[in-house]
C-alpha cells in the first residue's frame, strides 16, 4: 500500500515513519551521539530528514549539527561549512528536487546534500546575531524567509536569490548576541494567498507583496509546528 508520508519523533532518539497514510509505521533509532533533534521534514519524493545538534563544546559556541536522512535506510549528511544551528533551530525544505537549508543562512543543494551553496546571508552591518529563523515554500518556485530582525524576504526562483519585501524590527545596538536568542518566531504559508508569521508576541498576516497586518497579540510567545508535504 502507498499513501501520504507521515513522520513523527516519538522519543528523544526514535523516529517513526508511515508511507501509507498512517496505516503502518516503521521505527528508526537515531544514534544518541547525534544529540537532540531540532527539526523534522518530509521532502519531495517522500524523503524524511531530521536535523540534530550536539551540545556546544564551550560556552558561547554553537552546537555541532548534522542532517539525518531516511529513505532506503538511515544515513548521515554533514551540514555544510558555515551552517549555524542556533537554539532557535534549523530546518530543511524542498521545492521540486532542490533542498533548501535554513541554518543561520539559507543554503541550497541540487544533489541531495552532496554540495551546498549559500543564497541568503547576513546583510551588511547586521551584526553577528543575524540569522534566518524560518522559511515557507509557497506555490511554484516561490519561497519566503523570516530573519531574526523580523524582516521578510522573498525568492521567486526556488531560493537562488532573495529580496527584502518587509523591513524588520529596529536594531538593538552594539550589544548584539553572537547568535539569535531562543526564538518562537515562525513563518507559515496558509495555503491561499497569505503568510502567517509569529514575531515575538504578535501574529501578523502578510500578503505576497509583504504588506503585513497584525492579527492579534498574545500574552506569551506563539509556537508553530512545521508541516511539509
Amino acid at each position: 500500500a502507498s499513501g501520504p508520508v507521515i513522520a513523527a519523533l516519538t522519543g528523544a532518539y526514535r523516529l517513526s515513519v508511515s508511507r501509507d497514510g498512517g496505516e503502518t509505521w516503521t521505527g528508526t533509532v537515531i544514534p544518541t551521539e547525534a544529540g537532540g533533534a531540532r527539526s523534522l521534514s518530509v521532502l519531495s519524493g517522500g524523503v524524511v530528514a531530521v536535523i540534530t545538534a550536539e551540545p556546544p563544546i564551550a560556552a558561547g559556541t554553537l552546537p555541532t549539527g548534522a542532517l539525518w536522512v531516511v529513505d532506503a535506510g538511515l544515513h548521515r549528511i554533514e551540514l555544510p561549512p558555515g551552517a549555524r544551528v542556533f537554539e532557535s533551530g534549523a530546518s530543511l525544505h524542498s521545492i521540486g528536487d532542490r533542498w533548501i537549508l535554513v541554518a543561520g543562512d539559507v543554503l541550497v543543494s541540487d544533489d541531495q546534500g552532496a554540495h551546498w551553496r549559500p543564497t541568503l546571508g547576513a546583510p551588511q552591518g547586521s551584526g553577528e546575531g543575524w540569522g534566518v529563523v524560518s522559511l515557507a515554500a509557497a506555490s511554484g518556485r516561490t519561497a519566503y524567509a523570516l530573519d531574526s530582525t523580523g524582516a521578510l524576504w522573498r525568492s521567486d526562483d526556488a531560493g537562488d536569490q532573495f529580496v527584502t519585501i518587509s523591513p524588520g524590527r529596529p536594531a538593538e545596538g552594539s550589544a548584539a548576541l553572537r547568535q539569535p536568542r531562543t526564538s518562537s518566531d515562525w513563518l507559515r504559508w496558509d495555503g491561499g494567498d497569505a503568510l502567517l508569521a509569529s514575531l515575538g508576541r504578535q501574529v501578523i498576516r502578510f500578503d505576497r507583496q509583504g504588506h503585513g497586518a497584525p492579527l492579534g497579540t498574545v500574552r506569551g510567545a506563539v509556537f508553530g509546528a512545521a508541516v511539509e508535504g
